[in-house]
């Protein structure tokens, strides 16, 4: 057997260590979240189960499957970290599609007009001027009233204007957050589908009137006054360079699990980890006041007459991108598997109810650490572990592979037919 190369071993390793972060934090989560939905996620067997959970293997990728997802991307690291990585897929062929002049737009979408040289792309960041004495939830009732007021229903005739001036098709906006020495640090990152590329000049011109507007509306909204310099910024593509705006794009707009805090700032990821590091209280209560203060909150939004334009990239809900098989995280389908176990594709594990209950998740890494065996040693490695906490081989656990499965115990259910399309996607 070809061992894999350097380059691709070591890339997969970080992938798998990803992986592991996400969901050795998901489980810390649990223990402290006041969230109802969230503690079930990758723990409770979905209806249809039939009395069993299992675990999948294809092409040397291992994953526990008939569980129950959360579906709470601002809240769980795991249904957070599929549903993102998926929309920054989205947004970045999204934008390249866009820009580039010989993509061909469908005949449905024909009104989406772009320049014959190909659409353009502007990014604004929107802040707030913030103190550690306000709350997350006071700040983001603010956020939302002055985009109301800046840009939704309370604009006006003066912002339908300066969208057809810059030909502004379309947004999509995300909402973030972090914490620091002044508080809670809400902000939007807002992607501008233009219809031409912007010229330098014509990027300050808009950044001014954005901020003029955004500014304004935070004051009436009863905020405190920006600074021009760290309330609003708007980023166009440097030199033309649409591909690495593409990946800028994904970072940014979605990929804040990725991303650490600037400036002493913490993102809720971090907080987390923190807690399960160091059980601090702290850390605990500002975990506690981050779910409060985003009940409700769109972790990202395209505008209505862009949706459809942002389906044609993806067109699976939040839900079921969130419903991605239990452990299929951060792992490419072109991996090299060449050092794989050889197995054949398929549900390869199976483990009674009593015993995923009373031993599997009792002790915290013991799902990670059935997945590590097969993945790295195949089936053999996987029952020898089983057996040593105890489980019996043909009844506690089983595999189709060797034919140890119990009577009784057969294929899953049908799946239910999928929720209806959405791109709103809710914590």
């Amino acid at each position: 057997m070809t061992p894999p190369q350097p380059a691709k071993a070591a890339t997969a390793q970080v992938k798998g260590q990803r992986r592991d972060r996400w969901h050795t934090l998901r489980d810390a989560i649990q223990r402290i979240t006041l969230d109802s939905g969230l503690p079930d996620c990758g723990r409770l067997p979905v209806p249809s189960a039939g009395g069993q959970v299992t675990v999948r293997y294809d092409r040397g990728r291992a994953r526990w499957v008939r569980l129950r997802t959360c579906r709470k991307g601002n809240l769980c690291p795991v249904c957070g970290n599929r549903i993102r990585t998926a929309r920054g897929d989205q947004l970045a062929r999204a934008s390249k599609a866009w820009a580039d002049p010989e993509w061909e737009m469908p005949a449905e979408l024909a009104h989406l007009a772009r320049a014959a040289t190909g659409g353009g792309l502007a990014m604004g960041t929107y802040t707030l001027r913030h103190f550690a004495r306000q709350s997350l939830e006071e700040l983001v009732k603010l956020q939302r009233a002055a985009w109301r007021r800046a840009f939704g229903a309370g604009s006006g005739a003066a912002w339908r204007r300066l969208r057809e001036r810059y030909g502004i098709v379309g947004d999509v906006r995300a909402f973030e957050v972090t914490h620091g020495t002044n508080g809670w640090h809400p902000h939007f990152h807002t992607l501008y589908f233009l219809r031409a590329p912007l010229t330098e000049a014509q990027r300050a011109e808009l950044e001014q009137a954005l901020w003029e507007r955004w500014s304004k509306a935070v004051v009436e909204a009863g905020g405190y006054t920006l600074s021009r310099r760290h309330g609003f910024k708007l980023d166009i593509p440097r030199n033309g360079d649409i591909e690495a705006f593409a990946r800028y794009i994904a970072k940014e707009i979605t990929g804040d699990q990725t991303k650490t805090g600037r400036g002493g700032r913490r993102t809720p990821w971090q907080i987390a980890q923190d807690w399960a590091d160091t059980g601090s209280a702290r850390d605990r209560e500002l975990w506690r006041s981050y779910e409060l203060g985003i009940k409700g909150v769109w972790y990202l939004r395209w505008s209505d007459k862009l949706a459809p334009f942002g389906r044609l990239f993806e067109d699976r809900t939040d839900d079921e991108l969130a419903a991605a098989a239990e452990l299929d995280d951060d792992q490419d389908d072109d991996q090299d598997q060449e050092d794989a176990p050889t197995m054949e594709a398929g549900e390869v594990l199976g483990v009674s109810y009593a015993a995923w209950f009373t031993v599997l998740l009792q002790r915290q890494g013991r799902r990670l650490e059935v997945v590590h065996a097969l993945e790295r040693s195949g089936l053999a490695a996987a029952r020898a572990l089983l057996e040593s906490w105890g489980l019996t081989w043909g009844s506690d656990c089983w595999s189709p592979l060797d034919g140890s499965v119990p009577e009784g115990y057969g294929p899953p259910d049908p799946p239910a037919d999928p929720e209806p399309e959405q791109l709103v996607i809710a914590c």
